[in-house]
């Protein structure tokens, strides 16, 4: 060949771009010839055994002038063209589009940076270290990976090939290598040009080989990809090919992506897309059925492949230009997520937003507006206009749009207002009363008068509303809540007691409502002027500040102390002398309002809606309020002041929730008490108007439990007690956590207690008396087998027998001396507990005229 020959021959091919119509020829594994010769631009993709090995490009290094292996091809120097040698029969030069410059050997022997980028000669006889061997892959043949192999060795097993030398783990230059060697084999991607194909099978067994997608076929309700024995040439049968480097985006001209069943819809805008020697397949594995593709009758779908994989024709595909230039279809105006779009009226056409039409140059000329008619939509008015190759429908809302976007507005700020709980607004604050006027002005408007303006009044009082920072709601006394760190982006970890320190849980749930009790903490206020406030988890532990290893926290950074008030020794070493110091620490965190300013930078103020933050003091500094403080969403951190930004985060929920620690108080009998059984595993302080008793013992016929007042001002942690009121006013106790009142343990009480957890009593059981009340008596009943809650008191009465019941002495009743004394006293009418009047009154408690007495 003369040398203008060969160049005129390389340039035409590689000037001809890729000949996407042609369909293969070939039909042996790994022979290329015809498809290689074409001048297509494709990537060349590592395709070994090794994990990682699929997500190697080779890509153009013209900085350096060699060729190396990349994660992704990001631009034009991972495409490559591979041109047949026209004098050097089964070798071919390997062109890199963004380098300009031919791929070539150094040398022929093993080692890395073996692959450089260099010109050609003109004289095909120079160009020895540019000629390549394409050939099967030595051990994965039938999948269609190959070896490129420098073209003056013979192509044994053990000779050098293309390899991804060091390995995937590594960034490095394409070297030479065994054949056999697992990151030696590659694949060759076609790279598809972006722009407008007609999509045609690779079967040849008679049945339908073109797709299309029309959303308005009546056999087509579910939108899935047709096959028709003929190319369909309207926009429904039209596909934009958007090359996206890895992936390709496609969408008819209607607007809608490639779909298939196989029993369930599958719908693809986004296709991976390789290469067989007889034509393209997805790995997505779309499959041109059998059956049921009748345009009349039956479901007519591509399906999925069911076996063969990419080496069937029927899972084959090939990709024809389309001529014509395109115009892409955009709506404006629409509110409710309606889809519009037009129809050409010539045609008939339907192309919804983001779909398009291909118009001949015959008729671009003469195209106007005209030519379109916007598809109809209740409660807007539209126009079309024509642009630059855009057609655009402007939808115009009439009053009915903006009043069913008003009261979808008004609901949404109704949920905002209701929320209530830490963090948010108080009902009692100006910003509540501002939202909720807002939305009763908003409720005024009708579907004749509703606005646009109406619409942005009320959205602007919402975010004003959640962008308030004063008259915030804060915790509660006695109230049980959950403590939920939010990341700057959203996500979310609950803090939780894992038996030795406090962790963080990631967790998808958008309520507290399935975390663990671990996760529970009950509140006592310690002082609401200055946010400070004590929690106690059902483990009886307090929570407190902590942080990192690197940080010094109150009891070496678990986040917990055993007492409220405590002594935390602290030890420093210098010089190798080590010296102990003494801090008294007391267990409570300050919350506050999480606000704007200083590190706290939330894209807007309303994304900390309902956030507080919680900080705590630093123990060898009790003077130095820290701040809670999470990285990256799973990890403790801290900070004099609070954050809330891409990598720190003191936004906090606090949530409220359940736990056992109110106690309803019901009525004894008719003695003017009303009465139910508390434990805890922490201090409780005594409401107003309640005061507890335990049970001392029994009478001496073992007939009633005598109970004795508890003087202290704290229940004790894990402690039985009955608790009393003598008000009709007071029936319900709620139990609060102790921090500075005093607590004496109580001897020789009888009561048992199931405080932080349940209990199971025995089928056996010949002990335990649970308080209840029996066919309207209120007494101790030994209990049956089964669980008792937490949180609660028992009788343990293990002496004088199996006695069914017991009921309560309080041990304050007027005391007569016998009956004879009772019986008396003229008009006097006696009463047992349970209400039954007695003629002959027995040693025990009565009711004599409204007043109790111990006959002994």
């Amino acid at each position: 060949m003369k040398k203008s020959t060969f160049l005129l021959s390389l340039l035409l091919l590689l000037g001809a771009g890729s000949s996407w119509a042609q369909k293969f020829t070939t039909s042996t594994v790994g022979d290329y010839a015809t498809a290689l010769s074409n001048g297509a631009v494709y990537l060349i993709k590592g395709a070994g055994s090794t994990d990682g090995n699929y997500y190697r490009y080779v890509i153009g290094d013209a900085t350096s002038g060699y060729a190396k292996h990349t994660l992704t091809p990001t631009t034009n120097y991972a495409q490559f063209q591979i041109v047949a040698s026209t004098a050097n029969e089964g070798k071919y030069y390997i062109y890199c589009v963004g380098a300009s410059k031919y791929l070539a050997y150094v040398d022929a022997n093993e080692g890395k940076q073996k692959v450089q980028l260099v010109d050609i000669d003109t004289d095909e006889a120079n160009n020895t270290n540019a000629l390549w061997q394409i050939v099967n892959n030595t051990t994965n043949s039938e999948d269609g990976k190959i070896d490129i192999v420098p073209g003056s060795l013979d192509t044994t097993s053990t000779c050098q090939g293309w390899n991804i030398h060091g390995g995937v783990s590594a960034t490095d230059y394409i070297g030479l290598y065994q054949r056999s060697d697992s990151n030696s084999p590659w694949t060759l991607i076609p790279y598809l040009p972006s722009g407008y194909y007609a999509m045609q099978n690779c079967a040849t067994d008679g049945r339908t080989t073109w797709t299309y997608n029309n959303v308005e076929d009546t056999y087509n309700p579910n939108n899935l990809t047709l096959q028709q024995s003929t190319q369909v040439t309207t926009n429904n049968g039209v596909w934009h090919v958007t090359n996206n480097g890895a992936t390709l985006s496609i969408v008819n001209g209607q607007g809608t992506p490639v779909s298939a069943s196989d029993g369930t819809v599958y719908s693809y805008s986004e296709l991976t897309l390789g290469i067989y020697s007889t034509g393209y397949y997805f790995t997505e594995a779309l499959n041109a059925s059998n059956g049921g593709w009748a345009l009349t009758s039956g479901t007519p779908h591509l399906t999925l492949w069911s076996d063969g994989g990419y080496s069937k024709l029927d899972n084959q595909w090939n990709f024809i230009s389309v001529s014509g230039t395109a115009y892409t279809v955009t709506t404006e105006g629409l509110l409710l997520g309606e889809t519009g779009g037009v129809t050409r009226n010539s045609s008939s056409e339907l192309a919804y937003d983001g779909g398009f039409f291909m118009i001949s140059s015959t008729d671009v000329e003469s195209l106007t507006a005209d030519a379109f008619s916007a598809i109809a939509i209740d409660g807007y008015t539209s126009s079309v206009t024509l642009s630059d190759n855009t057609i655009t429908v402007t939808y115009t809302p009439t009053s009915s749009i903006y009043y069913t976007i008003l009261q979808n507005t008004i609901s949404d700020a109704q949920t905002v207002l209701d929320t209530r709980g830490v963090g948010y607004p108080t009902t009692e604050s100006s910003a509540y009363t501002d939202l909720s006027n807002a939305i009763t002005a908003a409720k005024k408007y009708t579907s004749d008068d509703a606005t646009a303006t109406a619409i942005s009044d009320l959205e602007s009082a919402v975010s004003e509303y959640k962008a308030t920072t004063t008259d915030i709601q804060m915790p509660e006394d006695g109230k049980a809540y959950t403590f939920t760190a939010v990341s700057y982006s959203g996500d979310r970890s609950y803090m939780y007691f894992n038996g030795t320190k406090y962790a963080l849980a990631s967790t998808t749930e958008t309520t507290n409502a399935n975390y663990p009790m671990t996760a529970t903490l009950i509140c006592r206020v310690v002082d609401e002027a200055n946010g400070k406030y004590a929690f106690v988890n059902n483990a009886g532990k307090y929570f407190i500040w902590r942080s990192d290893a690197s940080t010094t926290g109150d009891n070496s950074n678990t986040g917990y102390s055993d007492t409220y008030s405590y002594t935390e020794t602290v030890s420093t070493t210098t010089n190798g002398e080590t010296t102990s110091t003494d801090y008294t620490g007391t267990a409570f965190v300050t919350v506050k309002k999480l606000a704007s300013g200083g590190n706290v930078a939330p894209a807007s103020a309303e994304d900390l809606f309902g956030l507080v933050s919680v900080s705590g003091l630093r123990a060898a500094n009790q003077s130095q309020d820290r701040y809670f403080v999470i990285k990256n969403s799973t990890t403790y951190d801290g900070a004099s002041a609070p954050y809330y930004n891409a990598t720190f985060s003191s936004g906090i929920l606090i949530e409220e929730t359940s736990y056992d620690n109110t106690v309803t108080l019901n009525a004894l009998n008719s003695t003017g008490y009303y009465v139910g059984t508390f434990s805890a595993p922490f201090p409780t302080i005594l409401p107003d108007g309640v005061s507890a008793y335990y049970v001392s013992g029994t009478n001496t016929d073992n007939t009633a439990a005598t109970l004795a007042k508890y003087e202290g001002t704290a229940i004790p942690e894990n402690t039985g007690v009955l608790l009393a009121s003598t008000s009709a006013d007071v029936t319900s106790a709620l139990m609060v956590p102790a921090t500075e009142e005093t607590s004496t343990e109580i001897s020789n009480n009888l009561l048992g207690n199931t405080a932080g957890a349940t209990a199971t009593v025995a089928s056996d059981n010949t002990s335990i008396y649970i308080l209840a009340t029996v066919n309207e008596v209120m007494a101790f009943y030994l209990s049956a087998e089964g669980t008792m809650s937490m949180n609660k008191a028992y009788l343990n009465y293990t002496t004088g027998g199996s006695a069914s019941q017991l009921k309560l002495d309080f041990g304050t009743a007027t005391s007569i001396e016998g009956v004879e004394a009772a019986e008396a006293e003229t008009n006097k009418v006696i009463y047992d507990l349970s209400g039954r009047s007695v003629k002959n009154a027995q040693k025990g408690l009565y009711i004599v005229n409204g007043k109790k007495v111990i006959v002994k």
